[in-house]
């Protein structure tokens, strides 16, 4: 018998890139990165997330569905809800990273603030402190 990879197979997996691209799908989309904002401050439920936010339940769990394929997102049970919180061994990575790109009234540099009052600081983050302004606010 054999055993195809992912390309026979007409599945994407990580190796082929398949990840990469639902990795930054993921990111490009207004909403779910506002997701990712909220809960790398606090860890919500869906129904906590989508008062906070004002979005509906069904459209904030079809966006935390996606951030967890991406492995942005996981939950864990509590009672009968499932409670989410950013991959932080990521997402305060991609936060920090954006924050050198984007213009001084973007929400990513106010979410970055709160990252570091609540001192989850990557350690390159630390290393560069100097964040040049992007084209728009030059």
């Amino acid at each position: 018998m054999k055993i195809g990879n992912a390309a026979d197979s007409g599945k994407t997996g990580k190796a082929d890139g398949g990840f990469c691209s639902g990795f930054f799908s993921a990111l490009a989309n207004r909403e779910r990165v506002r997701i990712l904002q909220e809960l790398s401050l606090n860890h919500m439920s869906v129904n906590n997330l989508s008062e906070k936010i004002g979005m509906e339940r069904t459209l904030v769990s079809h966006n935390l569905a996606m951030l967890a394929k991406a492995e942005l997102v996981s939950h864990t049970k509590v009672g009968k809800s499932r409670i989410y919180k950013t991959n932080e061994h990521v997402v305060p990575y991609v936060f920090f990273l954006l924050e050198r790109v984007v213009c001084s009234r973007c929400s990513i540099r106010k979410i970055c603030q709160k990252l570091r009052e609540k001192e989850i600081i990557p350690p390159l983050a630390r290393q560069h402190n100097i964040r040049p302004p992007c084209e728009a606010c030059r």
